[in-house]
Order: C-alpha cells, then structure tokens, then sequence
C-alpha cells in the first residue's frame, strides 16, 4: 500500500498464482486488482511532514507545463495552480497502473484549429499522478509565511515557487478604443480572445475586410485561415475571379512580413499568402485603432486609414505584470531565480512572464525543463539557462514553412500536425 513497487510485486505473484485458476476466478483477482489500484490512487500513504519539499506552479502553458512533466516528483511534492485547468474526476484504470492521468489545458488553445472547426480546439497533456492541481488564480504571495493566496481564498504553502503566466499583448502605446474591443477589433492571445472572435468570423463573407495588425507567425497564419474560410465556400457560387476580392490584410511595420526570420523563407511565405488573396502593407507605422476603421502611417509619411468589419491585433506580447504587481519585478537571474531585495531564492519565474527574449513556446518549454533538471540535481548545476534556437515552423493553408538550423522550406501540412502531437 505505501510503495507501487511493493504492489507490482504483488501483482506478479498473483499472475503467477492466476495460472492455476478457472476462469471464474481469474475475473475475480482481476477485478479485486482493478479496485486495489483504485484504493490506491484514492488513499495513498499518509504525507510524512518535511518528508519533500513543495513545490507550487502557477500557471499551466507552455513554460508550466514543460517544469511539471520533467520534475522528479518522487523528490518533490508538486502543485500545479492554473485558472483554464480542467481535469477528469474520474481516473481511468490505465492511468492508475502507468501513474499518468489526462488533464486539459486551453491557456494556449490551437488557434488555427479553432478558426478552422469553428470551436475552442483543446489541447491535452499528461501528467504524473502525484502531481496535485488546482484550478484557480494567484492573488498575494506572502514571503516572509511563503504562503501564497487564491482568487477563492485558498492558501497554499510552498518551499519553492515557480511563475509561469505568461504575457498579454502589448499594445506600444497605440491608441486603442476600448469601447470597440471584441466588437470590431480583437486580441488574439487567449480562449476569451477565441470565444470572442469566432462568432463573428462566423458572420464575414468575401466582401468584408478583414484587417490583420502584425506580420509575425501568429498573424499571418491567423489571415491564412481567415482568408480560406471565407473565400473557399465561394468558389463555386461566385461568378466574378476570386481576384477581385480583398478580404484580409496584412498590416506589419518592418520592411517584410516574418522580420525575425530567415528572408528566403519570409519571400516564400509572402508569395503563398498572395496566392490566398492576401495583401500585404509593410512599413505600416500603426496609430491608432477604432470602431471600424485603422489608421497608420506608411513609408514616407503618407496618412491612410482603412475601413474593417474585424480588425485582429497580433503585433506582439509583453510579461504578465502579476509577478511585478505583487513583488515588483520579473528579473530572473542565471538559473532563473526572481531577483528581488527580499528574496530567499526560493522563486522562479520562466517563460514569457520573465525578462528573457524571445516570446515564444519554445523558449518557454526549454526554461521550464532546464529549471526541473536544477531542482532534481537539487541545485547543483553551475550553467545557467541558454536558450537553444531549434527554428519555427509556420503553418499556411495547405502547407507549413520552416526555418530551422537544420531546414529551411515547405513541408507538407501532416508535418506540422506530427510535431504537434508528439509535443503534446
């Protein structure tokens, strides 16, 4: 009962013992093993006090995530805090014999699945049984008690304390009427970005324009999908070219779409968005956002405004400001321990809630399994975090671009779902 090798032990005495029995009494051990594994799950050993040390995670994207899956939850008593966190009640059997159970996450929903079937597409993970969760939101941290607070007025206590929410877009400073957010424009950063937009893709026909502010991954494989949904159940019914239709487009303030990236591969990108009937403005200087309508400077101070039925911002993110509103900084040091004047170096922040570049899931995914692997060396490794550039992949209607050190071209759209499924 207190060691799952002890009970697997067990296990193997009695499928040695189920050799020598009828059928009948094999469905009876079976069973009776069945509910052992239950009892198990439901009631294990009692918590021996000092006996590990807690460790509560708040926040379960991709940084979250990727500490909770790599963590040595046989040194460490894990607590995962997410707001989007949703779990089955009931564990499977399978997940009682591998010790892993299923939880889904939508903080980082497909976004591109999502415009496509028209419905928050869930993304799932799994997790060590002994890793605890908790769905709700972090309030106040108490560093003097180490205690943190929930928005439902829980108090967790911890030993180590790991941030992990994320960013929020950032608007630099463009004025934006508030009043017209999801009405006309848009974030798209999160479920509620989704749930508020999809009904109203839902209403667009050809005719409309569709304003997509931000030339990066997530912005031109959003006006991909726009423009695909909205132009291919036409083609049959519409008597006039395609062509003449300019439903989404693209508003970026470098010189090329995908500035980050390798420049054949952002021409090529550039030239399948063209094929969609996709346009593109660069050099577009932004100034502001309203009901209906865009308006921004272009290269050599010429003034434009541009009507919308949807505008999208998509131009970039910054830090989570809860760790700043609630201990006055993200600094992180080498091993991505928070910097703060009271600080014990028992908090860490990783992903996009700290100060480090880029942005991105990868970076994220990387801190997170570069900061378990320092708590289950127990704090031994001398190198701080690097961040390794493995490249990106963007993914167009039919196809997915990458650059990467090891490709740099188009692949064929199932590559992008395998990757998918073997990161998740």
């Amino acid at each position: 009962h207190k060691d799952w090798k002890n009970w697997l032990s067990l296990v193997h005495k009695f499928s040695q013992a189920l050799k020598m029995m009828n059928i009948k009494r094999k469905a009876v051990v079976g069973a009776s093993l069945a509910l052992a594994g239950v009892a198990i799950y439901y009631y294990p050993a009692p918590h021996v006090e000092g006996k590990k040390k807690r460790v509560v995670v708040v926040g379960g994207g991709y940084g979250g995530r990727s500490f909770v899956k790599h963590i040595d939850t046989a040194k460490y008593d894990v607590v995962l805090v997410d707001k989007y966190l949703e779990t089955r009640k009931q564990p499977w059997l399978v997940d009682v014999l591998t010790q892993q159970r299923s939880i889904k996450f939508q903080p980082q929903p497909n976004y591109v699945d999502s415009i496509s079937d028209r419905k928050i597409v869930a993304l799932s993970m799994s997790l060590p049984t002994r890793v605890h969760d908790i769905q709700g939101e972090c309030v106040s941290i108490n560093e003097e008690t180490s205690q943190v607070t929930l928005k439902s007025n829980e108090v967790l206590d911890y030993d180590y304390l790991v941030f992990a929410t994320g960013s929020v877009p950032d608007t630099y400073r463009v004025k934006m009427d508030y009043d017209a957010l999801n009405k006309t424009w848009f974030y798209f950063k999160d479920r509620n970005d989704l749930n508020a937009l999809m009904p109203v893709v839902d209403q667009i026909t050809e005719e409309d324009n569709i304003v997509v502010m931000g030339g990066g991954i997530t912005g031109i494989e959003l006006a991909s999908e726009l423009s695909r949904r909205i132009q291919e159940p036409n083609k049959e019914n519409s008597s006039s070219s395609l062509g003449a239709y300019r439903t989404v487009t693209i508003l970026e303030a470098a010189d090329r779409v995908l500035p980050r990236m390798d420049e054949a591969v952002s021409r090529a990108v550039a030239d399948h968005l063209k094929t969609q009937n996709i346009h593109i403005i660069t050099n577009a200087n932004i100034t502001e956002v309203g009901a209906g309508c865009v308006k921004l400077i272009q290269q050599g101070g010429i003034s434009t405004e541009l009507e919308t039925k949807i505008a999208v911002w998509t131009c970039g993110v910054k830090p989570d400001q809860l760790l700043i509103r609630l201990l006055g900084t993200n600094k992180v040091g080498n091993h991505l321990e928070l910097t703060t004047p009271a600080s014990k170096g028992n908090i860490f922040a990783i992903g996009d809630c700290n100060q480090h570049q880029p942005k991105s899931a990868q970076n994220s995914k990387q801190q997170g399994a570069f900061l378990a692997r320092l708590f289950n060396s127990h704090f031994t490794i001398p190198d701080g975090f690097q961040f390794d550039n493995q490249g990106v992949m963007i993914r167009l209607s039919d196809r997915v671009y990458v650059d990467s050190p090891y490709f740099r071209g188009a692949m064929p759209l199932f590559v992008h779902r395998f990757f998918i499924w073997l990161d998740w």
